[in-house]
C-alpha cells in the first residue's frame, strides 16, 4: 500500500501509539510534533490508512485533496503539538476530504483488507458515526446508538461494502437502520 503524499515510514522504535477509536491504536512517528502541521496530518493519515486498509486510490485522492488545502488552515487547526493533536486533526481532515474523494473514488477500502483492518475500520467508523449522528441534534442519542449497533453487527464483507458505498447508498442504508430503530 502506498502512503499519502510520499511520507516515509519510521521504524517501530521511533513511534508512539495513539488511540483513534475504542480499541483502535495507530503508531505515529514520535517526531510528528516537529513536522509542519500539514505534514503531521498527512503522516498520521498514513498510519490510519494502513490500520484500516484504505485503497491506494483512496490514499492518492486524500493526498491530492490535502495538498489543495492552504498550509495556513493546518496551522490554525493544530493548536497543540504532539501525536494526539495530529491524530484529531487527521480525523477531521479525513472526514472533510472524504466528501470530495467519495465522489471520485470507487474503492475506499481494499476488498482484500485483513480481518484486523476490517475490525479497525468497524471501530473507527462506529466512533465517527456516533459523533456525527448526535452532532446534528436531529436524532436522539438512543437512535444514534441503535444505528451504530446495527453497523457494528455487519459481517466483515458488509463493512467493506458499506465503506465502499456512495454517499447516497450510505444514507439510504442508515435511513433503513433508523426506521428499524424507531
Amino acid at each position: 500500500m502506498t502512503g499519502l503524499a510520499g511520507c516515509s515510514g519510521d521504524s517501530a522504535s521511533d513511534t508512539t501509539d495513539v488511540e483513534v477509536a475504542e480499541g483502535v491504536t495507530i503508531s505515529v512517528p514520535t517526531d510528528v510534533a516537529d513536522q509542519p502541521p500539514k505534514q503531521a496530518v498527512t503522516t498520521t493519515l498514513n498510519s490510519i490508512a494502513d490500520e484500516v486498509g484504505f485503497s491506494d486510490e483512496w490514499q492518492t485522492c486524500l493526498a491530492t485533496e490535502l495538498d489543495a488545502i492552504p498550509d495556513a488552515r493546518f496551522d490554525a487547526i493544530i493548536d497543540e503539538s504532539g501525536p494526539d493533536a495530529s491524530t484529531q486533526a487527521a480525523l477531521r481532515y479525513n472526514a472533510q476530504t472524504s466528501r470530495a474523494c467519495g465522489r471520485k473514488v470507487a474503492v475506499v477500502v481494499n476488498p482484500d483488507a485483513t480481518s484486523g483492518q476490517i475490525d479497525a475500520l468497524r471501530a473507527l467508523t462506529a466512533s465517527q458515526l456516533s459523533q456525527s449522528l448526535t452532532a446534528g441534534g436531529q436524532i436522539t442519542e438512543e437512535q444514534a446508538t441503535c444505528i451504530v449497533d446495527q453497523f457494528e453487527a455487519l459481517s466483515n464483507d458488509q463493512v467493506v461494502k458499506f465503506a465502499n458505498f456512495s454517499a447516497r447508498q450510505s444514507l439510504q442504508t442508515m435511513r433503513g437502520w433508523l426506521r428499524a430503530c424507531a
